[in-house]
């Protein structure tokens, strides 16, 4: 565990920058920069690994614990080289920064929400046997009302999946990225040849993002829910017979059919020369190879 106000930061606006920087002498030394919501300056925070709640790799996460509050920050890493951080006499070689950004800990329980017996209600202790228990603790009861059935009594509930509730609670959450989007002022649509805007690019864009999150499958349900029609890419034509449908060739031994050209009939090609002495009329003239020919005896 660590605290952000233990370390080196300085603010910008409403972003907390901060950065950790150890002597060159220790051959330990850990020297990283990353940017984090400011009300985490004064928070406990663990870095934990949980599953990606779509490929289920290890992912890198925050817990921030302050005023009897828990929060999950996803942490994400950007890497453009070369680059190199300038902080105050000190140049870090490494220009990657960590960028840590608020996080619905209901993604990470949809996995194991729909994994579990169908129809069937289950502790959520034993849903999240196989992960970081510190992930119970960023849940509440009154978030895991908006994607599952409840049942139970206060002290022992147990939940079962419900996908209506899962598909109503994505869609607020992609219309209010939608929102956010829009007010920004990003331009999402990248017009290509005979297509004419639909008016859903910043929808399909938002749900986009959203689908980082979740299974193909789901993903596909939510675009239905959606009404968002599926976006197919027109293949451009190039050339006179672009239309024209290819014809599949395999390797053959049946040499007959290959045309064969008789070397004879094959015209040497002329040079620019050649062709203007073929341009003279040449009646009566003698050829060259005549003056060297031996001359007839007399009789």
């Amino acid at each position: 565990m660590c605290r952000l106000g233990d370390l080196s930061c300085f603010l910008r606006g409403n972003q907390l920058f901060a950065y950790k920087m150890t002597s060159n002498g220790d051959k330990t030394h850990n020297n990283w920069v990353f940017v984090a919501p400011k009300c985490v300056q004064n928070a406990e925070t663990t870095i934990v690994s949980l599953p990606h709640p779509k490929s289920g790799k290890d992912s890198k996460f925050m817990v921030a614990k302050s005023d009897n509050k828990t929060q999950l920050f996803e942490i994400r890493k950007h890497d453009e080289q070369p680059s190199s951080w300038f902080i105050g006499d000190t140049v870090l070689k490494d220009g990657s920064i960590f960028i840590t950004t608020q996080f619905d800990p209901l993604f990470l329980l949809l996995p194991f929400l729909k994994s579990a017996n169908p129809g069937k209600f289950v502790l959520l202790n034993q849903l999240l046997t196989n992960t970081d228990p510190i992930l119970e603790v960023c849940l509440s009861e009154k978030q895991l009302e908006h994607i599952a059935d409840v049942a139970g009594a206060n002290d022992m509930k147990a939940y079962r999946y419900n996908e209506e509730k899962v598909l109503i609670w994505l869609e607020k959450k992609v219309k209010r990225l939608n929102t956010v989007i829009k007010d920004a002022g990003i331009f999402v649509w990248e017009k290509t040849d005979n297509e004419t805007s639909d008016g859903n690019e910043h929808l399909r864009y938002s749900c986009g993002m959203l689908c980082d999150y979740i299974d193909a499958n789901l993903a596909k349900k939510l675009m239905q829910h959606l009404k968002l029609p599926e976006k197919t890419e027109k293949r451009k034509s190039h050339g006179p017979n672009s239309s024209a449908k290819k014809i599949k060739t395999e390797a053959t031994e049946d040499y007959s059919q290959i045309e064969v050209k008789n070397i004879s009939d094959v015209k040497p090609k002329l040079s620019r020369t050649q062709k203007m002495l073929n341009k003279v009329d040449k009646k009566g003239m003698k050829s060259m190879d005549s003056f060297f020919k031996p001359k007839a005896k007399k009789a």
